[in-house]
């Protein structure tokens, strides 16, 4: 079930590209092995549990759709890198909200919604995922955060 659980999270949002999820979930569903397994034999027992881990462990080279590679992309930015560093890691995605920014603006205008020293990237533009944002604020021209928005 934990599993599973780590699966679903993973294809919302990512979590196996985030090392503190890995390892919480690794070693709580190695101890629930450990104390669910308690009255196994030993070798069945060691098969179960690493097999366990290696599925666990391979759920972070799974490309579910798109957000899982925009995901992998946005978190390797890190605080202290500049807007080119940056582009030169994001600039295959789309940029900006794709919302406009007041709701009775003309649709073929260009105004549309932003935060003041955020930019905004997204990895698709239409049907689900359209609003997953992927947000790199830039303080004196260097990263200063990262955050993801899901749709």
């Amino acid at each position: 079930m934990l599993l599973g659980a780590f699966a679903l999270l993973d294809y919302v949002v990512g979590v196996s590209l985030l090392w503190p999820w890995m390892l919480c979930g690794l070693v709580f569903g190695l101890v629930l092995g450990l104390l669910g397994t308690i009255r196994m034999r030993p070798r069945p027992r060691i098969a179960l549990l690493l097999s366990f881990a290696v599925v666990f462990a391979g759920l972070r080279c799974v490309n579910w759709n798109s957000r899982k590679s925009f995901l992998r992309d946005l978190y390797s930015i890190h605080v202290g890198m500049t807007r080119s560093q940056v582009d030169a890691i994001m600039g295959k995605y789309l940029k900006g909200t794709g919302w406009p920014a007041t709701p009775f603006a003309d649709p073929s205008a260009s105004g549309e919604l932003a935060f003041p020293g955020v930019v905004v990237y997204r990895h698709r533009n239409e049907g689900w995922g359209d609003s997953d944002w992927g947000l790199v604020r830039f303080e004196e021209n260097r990263v200063a955060a990262v955050d993801f928005s899901p749709d």
